[in-house]
């Protein structure tokens, strides 16, 4: 059922939908600007290296996405229809979908096509890892899981060698079947937490504990 305005300026407005789009128009101006910037960070082995500005440029968008969840309403919305749940999955879906356009297009243009599919993989994988934050921790802290993962990337990834580990999605080359598969296993994993409410948990376990011959015993009566 599609929305009228005042319905969906009503949705949107606890969401803080300004602050969403500016952080991606920053985002997006940032990576245009300074996507191939290096930072230089030490590692585990000897010495330094250089960290590309716009491969950890995907989390914040990711975050970003994802923190569009929370609501200044939240707690009346706590007990609201699946109708509106529906609305919630779709503004995600959106804003990732946003997210990817930006991230592949701006890399595709100013780098190339191999850098815009390891920015899409990082992409996958940070959405993952943010909403799986955003279920333990609760809304407002979607940020804490995808900044941990920055101390893995920047200091333990490359080996001894300077070669990044197997398991460096940001660094891993873009045919990857590896690190694509632990992106995808990554975002799996947060759209798995994401569905698993509460009440949706303790539906299952109310279902097991009767059994499956009490449930069969009521649908066939």
């Amino acid at each position: 059922m599609w929305l009228t305005n005042f319905q969906l300026l009503r949705f949107l407005r606890p969401r803080r939908p300004v602050g969403t789009l500016g952080g991606f128009t920053a985002l997006a101006g940032a990576s245009a600007l300074y996507g191939s910037f290096e930072i230089v960070m030490p590692h585990s082995g000897v010495g330094t290296q250089g960290l590309p500005f716009g491969w950890v440029l995907p989390m914040g968008f990711a975050v970003l996405a994802v923190g569009s969840q929370v609501s200044s309403m939240s707690s009346w919305e706590a007990t609201a229809a699946s109708h509106l749940n529906r609305r919630v999955v779709g503004l995600l879906l959106s804003l990732f979908l946003c997210a990817a356009l930006l991230v592949g297009g701006i890399e595709w243009l100013s780098r190339g096509p191999g850098p815009a599919a390891q920015a899409e993989r990082g992409l996958l994988f940070w959405a993952g890892v943010s909403l799986l934050s955003s279920r333990m921790f609760g809304e407002r802290h979607c940020w804490l899981l995808p900044v941990a993962t920055l101390f893995p990337v920047t200091y333990l990834s490359p080996d001894a060698f300077g070669q990044p580990r197997w398991w460096d999605w940001t660094r891993a080359t873009p045919p990857d079947a590896t690190t694509w598969s632990l992106a995808t296993a990554m975002l799996l994993l947060g759209v798995g937490a994401s569905i698993a409410t509460p009440w949706r948990v303790a539906a299952v376990r109310h279902t097991i504990a009767r059994g499956p011959t009490t449930v069969g015993a009521e649908l066939g009566s």
